[in-house]
């Protein structure tokens, strides 16, 4: 049976999304919609990864990602086009290197970025099928770990397109997995309790690094 909420809170946060862009007052409250479409991406995946082959797993993750994303690599590359025809302007100042990851369109980046995401939760996911508690305890803490180390040390505005982009989502893909692999403890509600509170510990510690307000927020929703 599919769960309503979770298409409710995809609502709210493509809304939160339109918040952050309109630059309104307490605008960048609207940015936690970022991870936290990255973290129910991964938790909605980790089952799939884990029961799936990776070719049949791979393929309805492109259904689902990359297909959007080609469609509307297409129309943006083709809006460019006219642009550059209409204003007589070079074609090749309507393009750069950099959207061969991306897309003719900077927000098109989340795209490839979630579904490359998904590829890497597959072997982690294999791997968490078959050990113990214990064993995935210490993935959850590598997790959470990662997701810190790229707060505190990978937030840098100089990086070029999409790596930028990359080193902000990437800590939330990280929580991602760690939440996921909690959902198989028996006690799964006082591991994601847990889990929650050492995180926010842990940002705490950070102090005010770019991205961590929206990452816990993020989180206190999942």
């Amino acid at each position: 049976m599919r769960n309503a909420t979770l298409d409710y809170a995809r609502l709210v946060a493509a809304i939160g999304i339109l918040f952050f862009h309109s630059g309104a007052p307490g605008a960048w409250l609207g940015y936690a919609a970022l991870p936290f479409f990255l973290m129910l991406l991964v938790c909605l995946a980790w089952p799939a990864a884990q029961r799936e082959a990776l070719g049949v797993y791979a393929r309805s993750r492109m259904r689902r990602i990359m297909i959007p994303w080609v469609t509307w690599s297409l129309v943006y590359g083709g809006l460019k086009v006219i642009d550059a025809i209409v204003t007589g302007h070079p074609l090749a100042t309507e393009f750069s290197q950099w959207m061969w990851l991306t897309g003719p369109a900077i927000h098109l980046w989340f795209l490839p970025f979630a579904f490359v995401s998904c590829l890497i939760l597959w072997p982690i996911a294999q791997a968490a099928k078959s050990v113990g508690v214990r064993v995935r305890l210490g993935f959850v803490v590598g997790c959470v770990s990662v997701a810190l180390i790229v707060l505190l040390t990978g937030q840098d505005a100089s990086f070029p397109t999409p790596l930028a982009q990359w080193a902000y989502a990437l800590p939330a893909v990280m929580l991602g997995i760690a939440f996921a692999i909690t959902r198989g403890f028996e006690r799964r509600g006082l591991a994601s309790g847990g889990l929650w509170v050492a995180t926010l510990g842990g940002m705490l510690l950070i102090g005010r690094v770019a991205g961590a307000e929206q990452l816990m927020v993020a989180a206190s929703a999942l």
